[in-house]
């Protein structure tokens, strides 16, 4: 008997993801995922931590910050089950060095030249968290593995999307964030047409990259509307439904992957 796919829903799905115990049998294609969800929580963190410089939906970022922070911890612990696979402990280690100054950094005060910092160090973290699924996806040489590790990483572009767009809202001036938001909308495209050319003749696949092709559509729409706190909140709400329709996309290539899911 299959068991049903995870989807994580807002924050109330982070912290069930957070609490999820170490099993016995935690698959490389779930190390993939889970690995490659860590990427996107760099980017969430600081988005997170941005809405609240902001001042926008105070109490539902507040609680985002924290779940992403403790996913983050509770899937680093998990990953150190595959650790044995050559070059995964040096690199979860490497993570853990940053990670520990990137979460003392996100806990403290909300001020802007916090923010630049902590979006530096997010774009290092995220690099050493990608190393890491790229090892696992080599472990796994399998195409199946190769598209977890695509469908995982549009979820982190999602994040840092609606990170640079609430940045610019905050009067943040950083050299980094209008081409990163042009090359990162080039990115995700390029991905999701990857995807399409890949969905392995499976309905719910193709049916899940075509909701994410809406989801996209009202997204890149919000992105293109003037700062404010109105519109900084539909791009809040636009990243949310894509990121929880990716989460679900990844679930089904993991699945197909593994059909003892």
């Amino acid at each position: 008997m299959k068991r049903p796919i995870l989807l994580p829903l807002a924050a109330l799905g982070l912290l069930l993801l957070a609490a999820l115990p170490v099993r016995a049998d935690y698959t490389l294609m779930e190390a993939i995922n889970e690995a490659g969800r860590q990427r996107m929580l760099t980017q969430r963190i600081v988005k997170s931590y941005t809405q609240l410089g902001l001042g926008v939906a105070d109490e539902r970022s507040r609680s985002e910050l924290r779940y992403a922070m403790e996913l983050f911890q509770s899937q680093l612990d998990r990953l150190y089950q595959v650790d044995k696979l050559p070059g995964v402990h040096q690199q979860l280690g490497q993570i853990e060095t940053i990670w520990a100054s990137f979460q003392h950094l996100a806990a403290g005060e909300v001020d802007k030249q916090r923010a630049k910092a902590l979006l530096a160090m997010s774009g290092v973290l995220q690099s050493e968290c990608n190393r890491l699924v790229t090892i696992l996806e080599k472990a796994a040489n399998s195409r199946l593995g190769a598209l977890v590790n695509v469908a995982g990483r549009q979820r982190m572009l999602s994040q840092r999307l609606t990170t640079f767009y609430l940045m610019r809202s905050w009067g943040i001036e950083h050299p980094a964030l209008d081409p990163g938001i042009r090359n990162t909308r080039a990115e995700f495209r390029k991905a999701q047409a990857l995807l399409r050319e890949n969905s392995l003749d499976n309905l719910e696949i193709v049916e899940q990259l075509a909701q994410i092709d809406q989801d996209w559509a009202w997204f890149e729409s919000a992105l293109e509307q003037p700062q404010g706190e109105r519109y900084d909140l539909v791009v809040m709400d636009a990243s949310e439904e894509l990121l929880h329709s990716l989460e679900y996309l990844v679930a089904l290539y993991e699945v197909a992957a593994d059909p003892n899911l």
